[in-house]
């Protein structure tokens, strides 16, 4: 303890013994030798003291209730501002180590300031601090040249008095305290002993919370390593070694700067196989041994504490890995007399921050880490055999026991990396002449990226490159038996110049049927003839079952075909003969069936083809067009499929492709398309369409989206499409024969039309005016285009029923009778079942019907009641009603516009729909014209 510090604690302990001798003095009032100013004086003074000296004691006793820091740090706050004025407090911890202060407490004027480290510059409390001795200055203007910088913070102004005291033990400095005020004179020599004396015991208080602190850490970090012992101790696998040091022991160490280096002796380097910066683990590498300060930890099988890593790195003359490192902290793992790696810790933040009792706890992991590895490794190789032996037999009996060839395809990828210990597993098919990619295995995420880029962009052929050869002779192929560059395609040797690699074909008795490929990015392993002889047994294995499962989904398939014809034969009786219903349902079924992007029918109209209909009618975000026309000599390929009634294939990157029928075929959305001819009978030259015993409909196009080698137009799927076109064509072909007997009944229909205008001379022209005025109203009221079309057929059509009606009534002069107004009554019905048999009349057909309505429900044949009669009903109710008024009958004479006016008036909401006679009316009034003419 230096002699300021004692010197404080005996004058407080002066205090303590004479305070009663003060009392008794003060309260003798006989003596009269003593003036009562200085009795006062006297008194204030023992007051005063009184009052610091229960501050002390109050202190002394809260800070023995608690040795948690921050709690300690607010009693110290709290009682020395409750007895201190100051608008400004500060407490600040010095760290040796690194040589910063840690504001710890900083409140300015009620504002708290969150903890904050900074290094120990020129200022009044770095001054304190590196001084070890208090700092008063009463009034800073005043004192200010003789005075340190004042370091402001926040929204602080620089304070006009200032007090700190060093927290000291002994020569040893914990920090500093600091009360500031904002008017001069705040602070004494009183208040310095009072600030003093309350360091010192707070200084206690603080290291023994920081030794309680330290103890409580050190032993969770030693239960923690006990857990950590404990479960790799269970642990027989190397990775599972790396995956618990990476989950269970980067945080005993902080910042969480964590790494574990292995010396591999066959290629006499090191591997950084667990890399964690700030807890987030980081992609591993290798690098040179020596060239590293790790590399001088294995060497010298001694621990090594950087303060500074990048100096020390330069000291001994070795190359920094970590490029943001300063402390650093490295120790040898060592089992049985053989180093097999080292463990690391680093702060990228300061310096000097790894001590000895980091060293102990990293060296302890160490120590644990050190045999759970080696032990796995001894458990690995043995593990291995057996491994080997067991997958062997396990492959044998998956082979024989599924014939799912996807399942077969997964399992051969794995199984394999498995058995020779590979990072990369490829499993590649004949198809065609291309070696297609239909299983993998990738340890590493990354190399996957890779090698799908690679395989993209360099297509395999059987006879090319290293796998292409292999494919064609059917004799296995590795690594150092040439440069690479002589072997493989140029786009792979960069990367299978790093790596070792063997390539085995896959034989069904003497075809090859494709090949398997084992790389490793071992670089210094090379595989051995036991390897060889290994992946050749597993390839024949795996071709038996490839083509027992090919065999088997050969005949799901076709199995699957059957059906979805059926499927598709049975949907197309079903539905209406409807063109739009039938492509409608073509397109969907050849999507789901072929499994293919987006479906489209182009159909043959004159010179042109028009997009009739399409599935989806977005494909992937673009519109496909549907109702599009372009001409026919500008789609030569579209021609070719049609001359040649056979599938064409079609890619997108062709180079005779045009790029008007680029765009028109594949748009933005398919890279492969399937032209499939719709023909009906003999398959005759496109130019003979309109002749001829065969005639082309059009075309039946399938666009895919995928990859050519991921989902190709193979023998299968060009067999599906066709049947599928097949039977479009049959269905359009029956739907064209429907239409003409529709047509031809039509034809009739309106041959009984005109025998009823015949019959009677004033329909001759009334039921086309009556369209035409029906039309109108029905056009002001909203109707689409569909309903329009079927008012206008329905009003032609209206009186069609009269055919069934005696001329002696229709013609009569006078007023009908009762049972020659049943007769009558019955025409609607009848015209009604003449149209229903014509699937387009039938719409027209419910007008008919119902056009003697009344909006009340009084009319006939089925006295329907207000929006229960269908509209176009309602609409040709009052259009007629109005040509009956002011029209000239056999039974009565014409009357004007304006009686027919006041007659539909009067019988809105009773005989008529109100909306319908205000439309007709409002039409009427702004130039609809006379209805006795034609409009």
């Amino acid at each position: 303890m230096n002699k300021s510090g004692a010197k404080r604690r005996t004058r407080a302990a002066l205090w303590l013994r004479d305070f009663p001798m003060w009392l008794r003095a003060l309260s003798r009032s006989g003596q009269p030798s003593r003036p009562a100013a200085a009795n006062a004086e006297l008194d204030q003074q023992a007051q005063q003291r009184a009052e610091r000296l229960s501050l002390l004691n109050h202190i002394a006793r809260a800070l023995s209730t608690t040795l948690n820091l921050d709690e300690l740090l607010e009693v110290v706050y709290r009682e020395i501002t409750a007895g201190i004025a100051a608008d400004t407090f500060f407490i600040a911890l010095y760290d040796p180590a690194t040589n910063e202060m840690d504001f710890r407490v900083q409140v300015d004027r009620g504002v708290r300031e969150p903890p904050v480290r900074r290094s120990l510059p020129n200022g009044l409390i770095s001054s304190v601090i590196t001084h070890k001795q208090p700092i008063l200055i009463r009034d800073l203007e005043q004192e200010k040249e003789y005075q340190a910088r004042v370091s402001l913070w926040g929204t602080m102004l620089a304070p006009a008095s200032y007090l700190g005291v060093p927290m000291l033990i002994g020569d040893e400095v914990v920090g500093a305290i600091s009360v500031q005020a904002y008017r001069p004179n705040a602070y004494g020599d009183a208040e310095q002993e009072l600030l003093s004396t309350i360091a010192d015991t707070v200084a206690v208080a603080i290291k023994n919370a920081q030794l309680y602190q330290e103890a409580h850490q050190y032993a969770q970090v030693m239960h923690a390593l006990n857990q950590i012992g404990q479960k790799l101790t269970a642990t027989l696998n190397v990775d599972e070694v790396i995956a618990l040091l990476r989950r269970d022991a980067s945080d005993l160490l902080q910042p969480g700067n964590f790494a574990l280096a292995l010396h591999d002796e066959t290629r006499g380097d090191l591997e950084m196989k667990l890399y964690l910066d700030h807890g987030e683990s980081k992609k591993s590498f290798r690098f040179d041994l020596g060239s590293a300060l790790v590399s001088q930890v294995i060497a010298n099988r001694e621990p090594i504490i950087a303060v500074d890593y990048q100096s020390e790195c330069e000291k001994r003359g070795v190359k920094p890995i970590l490029r943001d490192a300063r402390a650093w902290l490295g120790v040898p793992l060592v089992a049985r007399e053989k180093v097999l790696g080292a463990l690391m810790v680093w702060d990228n933040e300061r310096a000097g921050t790894l001590q000895e009792r980091d060293q102990q706890v990293l060296s302890t992991l160490a120590a644990q880490a050190a045999i759970a590895i080696d032990n796995a490794r001894l458990y690995g190789l043995e593990h291995h055999a057996r491994q080997v032996a067991s997958l062997l037999y396990e492959m044998g009996q998956l082979f024989s026991s599924t014939l799912d060839q996807q399942k077969v395809v997964e399992q051969i990828s794995r199984r394999c990396s498995q058995v020779l210990d590979v990072d990369l597993v490829l499993l590649r098919l004949i198809e065609g002449n291309n070696l297609v990619l239909r299983g993998s295995f990738f340890r590493h995420p990354e190399e996957e990226i890779e090698v799908t880029r690679l395989l993209q962009e360099n297509p395999i052929h059987v006879g090319t490159g290293i796998a292409g050869r292999v494919a064609q002779t059917g004799e296995p192929a590795m690594s150092g038996s040439a440069p690479v560059q002589s072997l493989t395609l140029p786009g792979f040797v960069n990367f299978l110049s790093q790596r070792q690699w063997l390539v085995v074909p896959l034989k069904v008795k003497e075809a090859v049927i494709g090949v398997l490929t084992f790389i490793t990015a071992d670089a210094a392993r090379s595989f051995s003839p036991r390897d060889v002889a290994l992946a050749q047994g597993i390839a024949n294995q795996a071709a038996i079952a490839l083509e027992n499962a090919r065999l088997f989904e050969a005949e799901q398939s076709r199995r699957a075909e059957a059906n979805a014809l059926y499927d598709l034969s049975r949907a197309l009786a079903d539905i209406p003969q409807d063109l739009d219903a039938i492509l409608n349902l073509v397109t969907r079924h050849a999507v789901e069936s072929v499994r293919i992007t987006f479906a489209r029918v182009a159909l043959l109209d004159g010179e042109e083809f028009v997009w009739r209909a399409a599935y989806p009618v977005r494909a992937l975000e673009h519109d496909l067009e549907v109702g599009a026309r372009a001409p026919t000599s500008a789609l030569s390929y579209c021609r070719r499929a049609l001359q040649q009634n056979t599938p064409v294939v079609l890619h997108s990157a062709s180079p005779d492709l045009g790029e008007y029928e680029r765009r028109t075929l594949f748009g933005d959305t398919a890279r492969t398309l399937c032209l499939v001819p719709l023909l009906i009978g003999d398959p005759a030259a496109f130019t003979s369409r309109s002749g001829g015993s065969g005639r082309a409909l059009g075309l039946l196009l399938l666009g895919e989206a995928r990859r050519q080698e991921r989902e190709p137009f193979g023998a299968e799927k060009l067999r599906l499409a066709r049947s599928i076109a097949d039977q479009a064509a049959s269905a359009l072909h029956r739907a064209e024969l429907f239409a003409e007997l529709e047509r031809a009944y039509l034809q009739t229909v309106l041959a009984l039309a005109n025998a009823v205008d015949a019959k009677d001379n004033y329909t001759a022209d009334h039921a086309l005016r009556l369209a035409e005025s029906a039309t109108a109203v029905g056009r002001a009221l909203g109707l689409s285009p569909r309903e329009l079309l079927e008012l206008r057929y329905g009003a032609i059509l209206h009186d069609i029923g009269k055919i069934g009606v005696s001329d002696s009534i229709l013609k009569k002069p006078a007023e009908l009778d009762a049972g020659e107004w049943d007769q009558m009554r019955q025409h609607p019905k009848i015209g009604a079942e003449i149209l229903i048999p014509v699937a387009r009349l039938q719409g027209p057909a419910e007008i008919v019907r119902h056009h003697h309505e009344r909006y009340d429900g009084k009319g006939y044949p089925d006295g329907l009641v207000g929006e229960a009669i269908p509209l176009g009903a309602r609409i040709l109710t009052v259009v007629d009603a109005f040509s009956a008024i002011v029209d000239k009958r056999v039974y009565k004479g014409a009357r004007s516009d304006e009686e027919g006016v006041a007659e539909l008036q009067r019988c809105a909401g009773t005989q008529f729909d109100p909306r319908v006679v205000e439309t007709f009316l409002r039409l009427l009034e702004h130039g609809f014209g006379s209805h006795r003419k034609e409009v």
